[in-house]
């Protein structure tokens, strides 16, 4: 799988509606495991400075809340990870501002 660097922030599930910390894991920074919440300055060291400025990074997420885990159980998706969910994490002068778009993906 390799390392990567986490993005979190507190988004409903726009399945079933539960509110929980989804984990967005990236593989453009640095990936030696960093984390940031939103507010969080993104350190400069890790380069990409221009990228930084202003910048949508589309990830996927898993739902872990009972419903979604039985529907993943329904259609034969690991459920321990749950359903998949995708959002594009914002940054903007090398600070995370936000989560937008979070969505159902799409399976098929």
């Amino acid at each position: 799988m390799g390392m990567f660097d986490s993005f979190y922030a507190e988004l409903e599930c726009p399945r079933c509606h539960e509110v929980q910390e989804f984990e967005f894991q990236v593989k453009l920074f640095e990936k030696m495991l960093n984390n940031w919440h939103i507010g969080d300055k993104v350190p400069t060291s890790i380069g990409l400075h221009d990228y930084l400025r202003s910048a949508e990074i589309s990830s996927v997420t898993f739902c872990r809340s009972p419903p979604c885990r039985l529907q993943a159980k329904a259609i034969g998706i690991n459920t321990s990870l749950g359903m998949m969910a995708r959002g594009e994490i914002i940054l903007k002068n090398r600070k995370f501002l936000a989560v937008e778009n979070f969505r159902e993906e799409d399976l098929g």
